[in-house]
C-alpha cells in the first residue's frame, strides 16, 4: 500500500527521494536550516489514493480494538495499578 521509499517533503511540495526513514528525518531538520523559505520540511512516505479506504478502515478497526481493551480495566484497578508502581519507583 504504502511507498516504501522516505521522503523530504517541503512546505511548497517538493519532494527529495532519501536512502531511509532515519535519512528522510535528519534531511528534514537539516532543510529547515539551508531552505527556511520553504520551511517546515516533513520526513513522508506516500500513499496511492486509491488505498486510503483500506488504510482507513484498518485504522478505524484498530482504534475500535483499542477502545474496546480500555473498556475492560475498570478505572479505578487502573488507578491503583499506576499508585502502586509510582510508589514502589519512590522506595
Amino acid at each position: 500500500m504504502a511507498d516504501p521509499h522516505w521522503y523530504v517533503m517541503s512546505r511548497i511540495g517538493l519532494l527529495t527521494l532519501c536512502a531511509d526513514e532515519a535519512d528522510a528525518r535528519e534531511s528534514a531538520g537539516r532543510f529547515d536550516k539551508e531552505w527556511p523559505d520553504a520551511a517546515p520540511h516533513r520526513a513522508v512516505q506516500l500513499v496511492a489514493v486509491e488505498d486510503m479506504d483500506a488504510l482507513l478502515a484498518e485504522r478505524d478497526r484498530m482504534r475500535d480494538a483499542l477502545a474496546s481493551i480500555i473498556d475492560i480495566a475498570p478505572r479505578p484497578a487502573v488507578i491503583e495499578i499506576a499508585r502502586a508502581a509510582i510508589a514502589q519507583e519512590g522506595s
